[in-house]
């Protein structure tokens, strides 16, 4: 396979080492690592689920860093408000898993590569990996909350609302979510397209040339 930079190395500083590890479950058959299980709130009255969707060639433990600060970051805000704020007693997960044929599922490491490094069917893998994606997080929606239930102490709070975020290949998987999927709210896409057909024949077109040429 070839290798390809980080789009996320060196944007981030060091998560904190006291924030505790996130929390691992077998949903449907998709490994999932869920953060901030141990920091909710005591009074915890709902939930909400950020779903953090990694680059290609990365793997879920690439987005647990941005997961880590963004749960710092709302707990220092919520330990700002006053006791009567209703934001008080929200509480804030975020949620990562490996990409289809990616880190644990990967099955063909050549389906991942781009034209560039000798994959004819950059364009076709790469709409199928992240739509699948897409279906992924309907799925986990569907599922997750009747297993974080165990971790509650008597009556589970409700999911309220369900993010996306995600950064190049996620980032454009996260626009399939927003386009697919009405229970997810808000989306941030760092680098991504929300029109597949109209990113790729300028790319697909030039590779082609080449290919000819140096055929």
């Amino acid at each position: 396979m070839a290798s390809t930079n980080n789009p996320l190395s060196n944007t981030t500083s060091p998560s904190p080492s006291s924030f505790p590890p996130p929390k691992s479950y077998n949903i449907a058959g998709i490994t999932v690592s869920i953060l901030g299980l141990s920091s909710l709130p005591q009074n915890c009255t709902s939930l909400t689920i950020l779903y953090l969707l990694h680059p290609r060639l990365q793997s879920a433990s690439t987005m647990l860093p941005i997961g880590t600060h963004i749960l710092t970051s709302w707990a220092a805000h919520q330990a700002s408000l006053p006791p009567s704020h209703p934001s008080k007693s929200a509480g804030l997960l975020a949620l990562t898993f490996d990409q289809r044929n990616h880190g644990a599922r990967l099955v063909d490491p050549v389906g991942n590569d781009s034209w560039r490094d000798g994959n004819p069917r950059h364009a076709q893998d790469m709409f199928g990996v992240y739509n699948g994606t897409a279906t992924d997080v309907s799925l986990l929606i569907d599922h997750v909350g009747s297993y974080i239930a165990e971790d509650f102490q008597g009556v589970m709070p409700e999911i309220g609302r369900n993010l996306v975020l995600g950064v190049s290949l996620g980032g454009h998987a996260a626009w399939q979510v927003l386009f697919a999927e009405p229970r997810v709210e808000a989306g941030v896409v760092v680098i991504g397209c929300p029109d597949y057909m109209r990113e790729f024949p300028y790319p697909a077109s030039y590779f082609l040339v080449l290919s000819r040429d140096q055929a």
